[in-house]
């Protein structure tokens, strides 16, 4: 997985977790982002990471949204060991 394509797959489960309110608002609280620093920060790798390594940890979440893209599990713990090396 390349770091653009890591990026991309980060931004797309951003956009997941902003189309459901209570989802967006827990990533925040266990963040500690609030919603400007994120709209801030939103192309900064370590702040993707974050999103994936959420989404990861929240296995209902984390179904959903593989259910709803294209996107496989495997493919978000691949986008968070890139995010996390850059």
């Amino acid at each position: 997985m390349t770091p653009d394509t890591a990026e991309a797959l980060a931004l797309k489960a951003l956009e997941f977790l902003a189309n459901s309110p209570d989802p967006l608002d827990s990533f925040m609280a266990a963040s500690g982002i609030n919603a400007g620093d994120l709209r801030d920060r939103l192309e900064e790798p370590a702040v993707l990471a974050e999103v994936v390594d959420f989404m990861l940890k929240n296995e209902p979440l984390l179904a959903e949204f593989c259910e709803n893209s294209s996107a496989r599990a495997r493919d978000l713990h691949l986008a968070h060991h890139v995010l996390t090396n850059l």
